[in-house]
């Protein structure tokens, strides 16, 4: 709502991915984060049909303890 073609969003509670997928639409960058990983198939599947115009990039990480 409050950016132009070609600025980059950045979504750190990526969830279904839905911000991305409208920021692809309206020709926006996104970047998003989501620590819960099963959402990633449900994520994959959202923005899977983009087509080539989106990367997704999935890496897991050990969650953090003290």
């Amino acid at each position: 709502m409050f950016s132009v073609k070609g600025d980059t969003d950045l979504d750190p509670f990526l969830g279904l991915g839905t911000t991305t997928r409208i920021a692809a639409q309206n020709e926006r960058n996104s970047v998003g984060y989501e620590i819960d990983g099963s959402l990633t198939p449900l994520i994959e599947s959202n923005l899977g049909d983009l087509g080539k115009d989106v990367k997704i990039t999935i890496s897991n990480r050990e969650p953090f303890s003290t």
